[in-house]
């Protein structure tokens, strides 16, 4: 499968977008080992090739649901362990690494099987190291160790030893453990909305923001509503009772200036000390009709003077409030 995916890698592209010759050509996938910056799987010691079981368990459920076979072969499934080929003769058959890869691709690939992907042939690849092709000898497959120095003596690798368990039905295939779901590719389509969706949200929260503002005062306008209203309906009923009172102001201040003298008591006026009047000094008093001594020379009478035009009262305004003194009565000159 890793093989595959290199195969397509550097094939011609249809329409921008899927490759058209190669080993992946009816994929329809761009093919990538890395995402966003970390590896897909653990890597294995060609740089093409990562461990990732997920991914098998995957791609057959994608190839059944896609093509509905009858039957499905796994004709090639293997891993170079990191560093082999670098490593002296008793550590690099010591392969945990590729007993590992083996254990958890054929568990995903037991899982498949088990969900109804008609699987019925399997090949690892491969039975011993082999020539890799532009790698030449340099790159180590087999679950059997090559000595290509020694006259290409043949060493089992714990690989091989726990496949020979697991023909006899002594190990275990544990299914995978799936990875969380990839986040969706970038676009700036998306960044837009994403941007709007930003901007939408602070609104959203001022928005909320006046809303708790509204509904904290809520209650308390609710129950004076009908108090508002009530007060401005007053309000007017009041601007017509002032303008009635207006009008009727002048008779209810006369009555209520009655009444007043009736709950008071009437008191008597202080006379003021009369004084003799001279020759060349008349006596005047409030009177229409002053009354003139004997003695007096006679003189021409003197005009009354002309009083000013009294204003008509409005009906705004109150007219004169009568006094509630008696009027006095001229003192007599002394004979």
């Amino acid at each position: 499968l890793g093989k595959a995916a290199a195969g397509a890698a550097g094939s011609p592209l249809l329409n921008d977008d899927f490759p058209v010759t190669g080993w992946a050509a009816d994929m329809g996938v761009e093919v990538s080992f890395f995402r966003d910056g970390k590896d897909i799987g653990k890597p294995a010691d060609s740089d093409w090739l990562h461990a990732a079981p997920w991914g098998f368990l995957k791609l057959l459920r994608w190839l059944n649901k896609t093509y509905s076979p009858e039957t499905i072969f796994v004709t090639e499934n293997g891993v170079d362990a990191p560093g082999e080929n670098d490593k002296p003769l008793h550590e690099a058959l010591s392969d945990t690494y590729r007993m590992e890869y083996y254990r958890d691709y054929i568990g995903a690939m037991r899982v498949a099987v088990e969900e109804g992907v008609p699987v019925e042939g399997y090949t690892a690849w491969s039975f011993m190291d082999n020539y890799e092709w532009a790698d030449g000898y340099s790159k180590r497959f087999g679950i059997f160790y090559i000595d290509y120095k020694h006259n290409v003596t043949r060493y089992a690798k714990d690989s091989a030893r726990w496949f020979q368990s697991f023909l006899k039905g002594k190990e275990t295939t544990p299914a995978p453990e799936m990875p969380p779901p990839p986040p969706p590719p970038p676009s700036s389509k998306k960044e837009t909305k994403d941007i709007e969706g930003h901007t939408n949200v602070k609104h959203a929260t001022l928005k909320e923001d006046k809303d708790k503002e509204r509904a904290s005062g809520e209650k308390t306008v609710a129950k004076d509503t009908r108090h508002v209203h009530t007060t401005k309906e007053e309000k007017s009923a009041k601007s017509d009772e002032s303008s009635h009172e207006a009008q009727d102001a002048p008779e209810h201040k006369h009555a209520a200036s009655k009444e007043k003298e009736q709950a008071e008591p009437t008191e008597e006026p202080t006379k003021k000390p009369s004084r003799e009047p001279t020759t060349h000094e008349p006596t005047h008093y409030p009177t229409d009709e002053p009354t003139r001594h004997p003695s007096e020379p006679t003189f021409a009478p003197t005009p009354k003077p002309t009083p000013y035009p009294t204003p008509k009262p409005t009906t705004a305004m109150p007219t004169h409030k009568p006094s509630k003194y008696p009027t006095m009565k001229p003192t007599p000159a002394p004979t």
